[in-house]
């Protein structure tokens, strides 16, 4: 039996293709809407949709000056508020423009949806211009939008993380190296 090369390659490239692309977006993005509550507050939820901009930032957010969550390209957090003014601020440094901050008057037993865009433009004269801006999205509009996207896990809620200080084993003075002061990266 003769196999014709052209044809093969007509036929498995669209479906390699295919593969190789849906391969990156294999993450579930089953999203399912919480419901606030009178015990715990109203509902915030914080979404940054995939981009190619801006895509290796992932800002600290601070929710009434305290550092909250870590916002990564394609993912989305809640947050339980109660009722009353709330300052959402992306922690940023001075090279990125836009609205990195949003007052938010929350209301009791309500949802809510702020999405965190990017871009990056580049403009004549000078290098490039990065942006960061927080907007209230309308809930019909952020469900579509945040049923694409990916749940940040639990441990990347910056509040709840502990840094564990080791002291160096017996013998070994803190200022000397050692193979038993160092850890695996990539361990929990």
């Amino acid at each position: 039996m003769k196999i014709n090369l052209p044809i093969l390659v007509c036929i498995f490239t669209p479906l390699t293709l295919s593969c190789l692309t849906t391969a990156c977006s294999v993450k579930k993005t089953t999203f399912t809407a919480l419901q606030p509550s009178l015990e715990k507050g109203s509902l915030v939820y914080i979404y940054r949709p995939s981009s190619m901009s801006n895509a290796i930032v992932s800002p600290d957010l601070m929710i009434d000056g305290e550092k909250t969550f870590t916002l990564s390209n394609n993912s989305y957090t809640y947050k339980y508020l109660p009722a009353g003014k709330h300052i959402f601020k992306l922690d940023l440094s001075n090279r990125y423009i836009g609205k990195t901050d949003y007052e938010l008057d929350v209301l009791t037993e309500n949802t809510y949806f702020i999405k965190a865009s990017t871009s990056l433009k580049f403009e004549k004269n000078k290098p490039y211009t990065r942006r960061f801006d927080l907007t209230l999205i309308p809930s019909s509009i952020a469900i579509k939008e945040i049923s694409k996207i990916p749940r940040t896990k639990e441990n990347q809620n910056t509040k709840n993380k502990k840094r564990v200080i080791e002291k160096p084993p017996e013998g070994v003075e803190d200022d000397q190296f050692s193979i038993n002061k160092t850890r695996n990266p990539f361990s929990k």
